[in-house]
């Protein structure tokens, strides 16, 4: 899915709602932007971002208790 939006006031961006729905982005999400070399923005939510580090830790990769407790709420909400 595609969409184009425009830089407001204050550089704000309102991603359209289909967007954020293709996106599984709920009010309050908390993104992470990065720019690609060429200009480019790519904006991901933080809990696709752990999602995807999770598979790539180590074994035995010591994780925060906030983090033990996200992982087993995602473990629950994903078995639901």
């Amino acid at each position: 899915m595609e969409a184009t939006t425009t830089v407001g006031h204050r550089g704000r961006i309102i991603l359209p709602v289909a967007i954020q729905r293709a996106a599984h982005m709920q009010e309050g999400a908390r993104v992470h932007l990065r720019v690609l070399e060429h200009g480019g923005v790519i904006i991901e939510t933080t809990d696709d971002i752990k999602r995807r580090l999770k598979f790539r830790l180590p074994t035995g990769t010591d994780l925060s208790a906030d983090d033990r407790a996200e992982a087993d709420e995602d473990r629950e909400r994903d078995a639901a």
